[in-house]
């Protein structure tokens, strides 16, 4: 497995993970699906941005991406960030998700980030499971 910066070829990969989601879960709270213009120019802005977006591939398939964004536009959270991440449906428990979030918190550190955020929906148990076994406490 190669964890690897994103690229616009990614884009339709990670649209088919973040649509899949959406439309099958409940977890995004979003009802449309994303369309590929719209990721382009979401993806466009955010490689503006000094944060990481990550994409962790096998055998030149994509298994799952993971990003992170300012908590919040207030100058007391200048050194916290949100992280998402996304395992494709086929691919989950396999360790993508661990490798993702670990190279980001890697990242993170290196951009003297403090406070590492994800937000995951009270109902997601297998996201919840999953976050304890990285050592996150839950608040």
């Amino acid at each position: 497995m190669k964890i690897r910066k994103a690229t616009e070829k990614d884009l339709p990969a990670v649209l088919d993970i973040f649509n899949y989601e959406i439309i099958h879960t409940p977890y995004v709270y979003l009802y449309e699906a994303w369309t590929l213009e719209y990721i382009t120019a979401w993806f466009k802005e955010k490689q503006e941005t000094k944060f990481p977006f990550l994409i962790a591939e096998h055998d030149s398939v994509v298994l799952g991406y993971a990003y992170y964004s300012l908590f919040r536009e207030k100058e007391a959270y200048n050194t916290s960030v949100e992280y998402t991440v996304y395992i494709h449906r086929d691919h989950r428990g396999k360790g993508a998700g661990y490798q993702l979030v670990h190279a980001l918190i890697e990242i993170a550190k290196k951009q003297n980030i403090k406070t590492f955020i994800g937000g995951v929906d009270a109902g997601n148990a297998p996201s919840i499971a999953f976050h304890e076994r990285m050592g996150f406490t839950q608040v």
